[in-house]
């Protein structure tokens, strides 16, 4: 869609977008921004009000301020996706969306846009100053790029068919580039043969291998060398040559000491060296490579969780690799990953169907406000007319009737948002909770505590194969519940020192019923959670105590989750960041009461014994009868 934009607007974005002066005065551009947002708003002017604030977001993206970024672009995206011939100011909401969420360690959200910002790339580029979005073939060297980027966000989530399918158009627009630009279509040749290796297609990895090297020698592109020996060697890491990728790790380190010495890019390095001399059984190499990941992992900010656990598995590899334990460490690891799977399926699902649903909503929003605009021109023009009046009348009845349904279709979304949410949380195990049981793990074998630490595998390992059951039902019997809660409750004792100690008792005669009581899973285990992270501060010495006592009531299960803490007084700051839990369960405790006709209900108070030391939790919960 060709747009002709007023004067101002025209030199605002040639000046700051453009010729890229808005890196050098971006706080200026961002003013004139927003004056043009105001001067052209949503009523008069829509799609040129939405390109301003698009416009808006990259100078938010230049400062570094990626949630302002990601609102700019929430703010318009509902208008483009409702105006499908927008296709190109709707590629780069897409864009920019998920590179912000991309900074801020989003990797699922960043994906998820970035994705569906390369089905827009297939028919859509703007002009070659930047400013106007049409259909057309895309600038070829900037769709290899961005299909790369894609394609290597889709890999590090573990879509590998989604990263096939990107490097696929990423190459096919390296090959219509011709001759321009070598140094990006090596880079990008050797990227899709790390891709093809991930994959398991060998012949076309070495293919590209074979194309990127001849191009970056060509042109002594030192940072693209750089990058290409690191993609040589993880893609010999994958087809198990472990020699070929030690000699490529080691020929990227010379580079980098030769021409980046001050640098902090020898991480993968050193890390890809530590897996290869694993894979050669070179135990003391490993160890050394190992300790030198460690120490350029410490404190830098750009090391993930996930890059964390990875290299804590391989240093407990490492360790117990002649131990008879290694056989049950890597039963362990593989039933956690089968977890960690089903978690990233679920999340992935469930952000589709968020995401179908706020479009949804963002289309009534859209037509709620054509409406009203539609209102105002007709109140104006038609003031002194009788037939007016009587019609103003009618379409506010009309307009009242239509917000009432609206809010009826809006009460029905965030109910089934609720349901979504509370299926994502059940269906998790806390990454920090899996990270601290490794460590706990990797520090009780280091202390040759054999029995203490079987029985402590043991232990996580029944928690998993619960929680992976559980993950998949909507009710539970009573008796899986608490074998959750007393394994959980077993491994944070072990994890915290024996600091505290806990007790869980039940009504009278609970074994004959425990398997016959359905409850819906995961209610109570975050309340434990809280109890043991925020009561159990500053005890020692088994001096916490931590008590969880189960009454039957008339068609109800009370839970009561006592603690001997500092009460809710003195943890108001932990309870504000624990208060997310509290809010879901009690929306999902409403909705259990109107499904049951029982009421359910959560109360969260200080215990009265004591000296008033301590919560208690006390949680209803309607039970079925299976």
């Amino acid at each position: 869609m060709d747009i002709k934009l007023p004067a101002d607007c025209d030199s605002a974005i040639r000046i700051y977008i453009s010729e890229r002066q808005k890196q050098v005065e971006p706080k200026k551009a961002l003013q004139i921004f927003s004056d043009l947002a105001a001067k052209y708003p949503y009523s008069k002017d829509s799609v040129l009000h939405v390109m301003i604030r698009c416009y808006q977001g990259q100078v938010w993206d230049v400062l570094h301020e990626s949630d302002s970024a990601i609102a700019c672009y929430e703010d318009v995206l509902p208008f483009l996706e409702y105006h499908r011939d927008l296709v190109g100011m709707r590629a780069m909401a897409y864009l920019y969306t998920g590179w912000a969420h991309a900074y801020q360690g989003r990797r699922l959200t960043a994906n998820f846009y970035l994705n569906k910002a390369g089905n827009e790339l297939e028919d859509t580029t703007y002009s070659s100053d930047g400013r106007y979005f049409y259909h057309s073939n895309y600038n070829q060297p900037a769709r290899a790029a961005l299909f790369t980027e894609i394609a290597d966000f889709a890999l590090n989530n573990e879509l590998d068919e989604q990263a096939g399918m990107y490097i696929q158009k990423a190459l096919k627009a390296c090959r219509l580039m011709g001759d321009s630009m070598p140094s990006v279509q090596g880079y990008i040749f050797a990227e899709a043969g790390y891709i093809y290796a991930k994959t398991n297609n060998r012949d076309s990895s070495i293919r590209s291998f074979q194309f990127s090297l001849p191009l970056l020698l060509a042109q002594k592109d030192t940072e693209f060398l750089i990058a290409y020996q690191d993609f040589r060697g993880q893609a010999y890491l994958e087809f198990e040559q472990f020699d070929s990728a030690v000699q490529a790790y080691k020929v990227g380190l010379q580079l980098l000491a030769r021409y980046k010495p001050q640098g902090n890019e020898s991480r993968p390095f050193y890390f890809g060296l530590a897996k290869a001399y694993f894979g050669l059984g070179q135990r003391e190499a490993c160890t050394r490579a190992l300790s030198l990941v460690q120490e350029l992992s410490r404190n830098n900010p750009d090391v993930g969780l996930a890059q964390r656990k990875e290299l804590s598995e391989l240093s407990l590899r490492n360790t117990l690799a002649s131990s008879p334990l290694y056989s049950e460490l890597s039963s362990f690891l593989k039933e956690a990953d089968s977890l960690y799977d089903i978690q990233r399926i679920h999340s992935i699902s469930d952000m589709d169907a968020q995401y179908s649903l706020q479009k949804k909503n963002a289309r009534i929003g859209h037509l709620d406000k054509e409406n009203e605009a539609f209102s105002k021109r007709v109140a104006k023009q038609n003031t002194y007319l009788l037939l007016t009046l009587l019609l103003v009348i009618l379409l506010g009845v009309a307009l009242i009737l239509l917000r009432q349904w609206q809010r009826r279709k809006q009460l029905l979304a965030e109910r089934n948002k609720v349901v979504l949410e509370q299926q994502l949380l059940r269906s998790q195990m806390e990454p920090h909770f899996l990270f601290n049981t490794i460590s706990v793990l990797q520090s009780l074998i280091r202390k040759d505590e054999k029995e203490r630490s079987i029985k402590y595998l043991s232990q996580f390992a029944r928690l998993l194969r619960i929680s992976l059951e559980n993950s998949r039902k909507e009710l539970v019997p009573l008796s899986e519940e608490l074998e959750a809660l007393q394994s959980y409750l077993s491994l944070q004792q072990v994890r915290f020192h024996e600091v505290f100690t806990y007790e869980i008792s039940c009504f009278e005669g609970w074994e004959e019923e425990a398997e016959s009581m359905l409850i819906p899973p995961m209610l109570v285990q975050p309340f434990v959670e809280n109890a043991i992270q925020h009561g159990m501060q500053g005890k020692t010495n088994s001096e916490g105590r931590i008590a969880l006592h189960i009454q039957k009531l008339d068609g109800l299960l009370q839970f009561e989750i006592s603690d001997n803490g500092s009460g809710i007084g003195k943890l108001k700051d932990e309870m504000k960041r624990s208060s997310l839990s509290s809010i879901i369960t009690g929306e999902r405790l409403e909705l259990l009461s109107k499904q049951s006709g029982q009421q359910a209900s959560l109360h969260i108070l200080n215990s009265a014994d004591n000296q008033n030391r301590g919560t208690v939790v006390t949680i209803r919960i309607p039970f079925v009868e299976d």
